[in-house]
């Protein structure tokens, strides 16, 4: 009766250099689908906070709302609700503070109120170094300097109306409303940390 021993082979050293390659690798693709994932996480949320800046402005700038002046609740007309004041005036839409301001000097049986209303606002100030010239915002005049921005209104171009008969019947608003959080990221263009919008309101209605 024979009696056979058998020798266990460990690995090699080039084995391993390669198993552990290998592992880096795999630990390195992993990384990098992690950031991928996260960057366009970042994106999305931007894009929701963007929109929700779009629907806020929107919904100021044609129906206007109630505000508080003194302890005192007050309206301010929007565009579509001009009428519905005593003096019949067209409200003042405004930028101040990176967000939407719509006032009115109305009188409603109290004298002229100057009641404000404006767009949401951030929690808290965001520090932001402006990617260029009036990029995002117009206070970027040097174009690389930093600036504490306060909301999501890039910029609110000029109401422009249509006459018909010498009456106003369209009234038209070009806006862009960016995302503070996206612009420091230098992988994020300009089309993925801001967008543009166009607002047309008729007024047919005496």
């Amino acid at each position: 009766m024979t009696c056979k021993t058998m020798r266990q082979r460990g690995f090699t050293l080039i084995e391993l250099m390669v198993a552990t390659f290998s592992g880096m690798l795999l630990i390195a693709v992993i990384f990098s689908i992690m950031f991928q994932v996260t960057g366009m996480s970042d994106q999305i949320v931007g894009k929701v906070r963007m929109n929700q800046e779009h629907r806020e402005v929107f919904r100021l700038l044609a129906n206007g709302g109630l505000e508080n002046v003194s302890g005192t609740i007050r309206y301010v007309p929007g565009v579509r609700g001009r009428f519905q004041s005593n003096a019949n005036a067209f409200p003042t839409v405004t930028r101040s503070n990176d967000t939407l301001s719509l006032s009115s000097d109305e009188d409603f049986g109290a004298g002229p109120t100057s009641p404000v209303l404006t767009s949401r606002s951030l929690t808290a100030a965001v520090p932001i170094t402006c990617r260029g010239i009036n990029d995002p915002v117009p206070e970027c005049v040097v174009g690389t300097e930093t600036l504490n921005i306060s909301g999501y209104l890039g910029t609110l171009g000029a109401d422009t109306a249509e006459d018909f008969n010498g009456k106003r019947r369209w009234a038209t608003y070009r806006l862009k409303v960016f995302d503070p959080h996206l612009v420091n990221d230098k992988n994020v263009t300009a089309s993925e940390y801001s967008s543009d919008m166009h607002f047309i309101f008729g007024l047919g209605r005496e």
